[in-house]
């Protein structure tokens, strides 16, 4: 098995799979688009198949960057920068997601002003990331999913970003319970207008 890296964050819109080459049974296309993550701290390896309505917000969020900084993002580059270019989570800092809580309390106040106490619910922040590994349950199988989803585990200590250390993950099966979560919220995406053809009176 070839050695294959993941970068800290790694974006591959619209195309397979990139271990697909490499070995890892998944049923992927040029429709599909991918985050690859290494997790701060402890480098555990995180891959999550993007919704479109990810990708969309994704291209949208990227060339809104580029006008602001004036100039081409990196391929290196995070999407969470600072209007100055600078990473919005700050891995020198001792509680390094402050600044991407405090970003999203600011826009939760400023949709409750607008639309009333309480149209966000004040919930944590973590919760955000929790969605998807509760609704997979403590079924013990589903709990291993919820494990790989959230990039829980402990990497290889001779080389942790070997692929093969990866591939009996069950990721192919992580990538269809993604699919699946998606059609639950579908009727969310119904009832909502598209959000980049709209108007937002909070933008600016």
């Amino acid at each position: 098995m070839s050695q294959h890296h993941v970068d800290e964050t790694a974006l591959s819109l619209h195309q397979p799979h990139p271990w697909a080459k490499e070995g890892l049974e998944i049923a992927s296309c040029e429709n599909d688009s991918w985050c690859g993550f290494l997790r701060p701290k402890t480098d555990v390896v995180g891959w999550w198949w993007l919704w479109p309505e990810t990708v969309q917000l994704v291209q949208w969020w990227k060339a809104d960057l580029e006008r602001r900084l004036k100039r081409p993002l990196k391929s290196s580059e995070r999407m969470l920068l600072t209007s100055t270019g600078s990473n919005l989570y700050r891995d020198s800092s001792r509680n390094a997601q402050s600044s991407f809580s405090n970003k999203w309390s600011r826009l939760c106040s400023r949709v409750n002003k607008a639309e009333g106490k309480n149209a966000v619910p004040g919930l944590p922040f973590g919760t955000l990331r929790d969605q998807m590994s509760n609704w997979l349950g403590g079924d013990q199988n589903r709990a291993v999913l919820a494990s790989v989803a959230l990039a829980h585990g402990i990497p290889h200590k001779g080389d942790k970003l070997l692929f093969k250390h990866y591939s009996n993950r069950p990721w192919a099966h992580l990538f269809e319970a993604q699919k699946e979560y998606r059609q639950l919220l579908q009727p969310i995406f119904d009832g909502v207008p598209d959000p980049l053809a709209t108007h937002d009176p909070l933008a600016g």
